[in-house]
């Protein structure tokens, strides 16, 4: 099965009676349904794990020599496992979900999650798939602002 995830920041500045109007109901240069959007495939998935209340583990260096071993709470995390045994996670903070919708083609053996963002909460990008509240980061990854 081949998965699909896509993440999506929500604009909350997008005027839908306007796109109706002048647009045909699409968004437009000056009225973006979302800021940003990024998509990750993995091909050859055999289990798909959804777990919705979850604690993602955090283990590593920073660039600034600081070793990091701690778990981030109140995670939306996505595993999948593809038929060669390689593990893929892809990992959002529930604060910043706004909602997830989920569809599957069988005729095309594949699956697409999609994660709309709210638009309002400061957050990190961590890489490959992982948003993290900032609120949530531990201390030693949060970068004075």
């Amino acid at each position: 099965m081949k998965l699909n995830v896509i993440f999506k920041q929500v604009d909350n500045d997008f005027n839908k009676e306007y796109a109706d109007e002048y647009h045909f109901g699409k968004e437009s240069e000056n009225n973006r349904k979302y800021h940003w959007e990024v998509q990750y495939a993995v091909d050859n998935t055999s289990e798909i794990t959804l777990k919705e209340n979850s604690a993602l583990p955090l283990k590593g260096k920073l660039d600034n020599g600081v070793e990091i071993d701690t778990s981030i709470p109140n995670m939306n995390i996505l595993e999948c496992v593809t038929e060669d045994g390689r593990k893929s996670i892809f990992a959002v903070s529930n604060s910043l979900l706004r909602n997830i919708h989920k569809t599957q083609n069988p005729k095309y053996k594949s699956s697409r999650y999609y994660y709309y963002l709210k638009d309002e909460t400061k957050f990190a990008d961590l890489g490959q798939g992982i948003f993290v509240d900032y609120n949530d980061l531990p201390q030693e990854m949060k970068i004075d602002q």
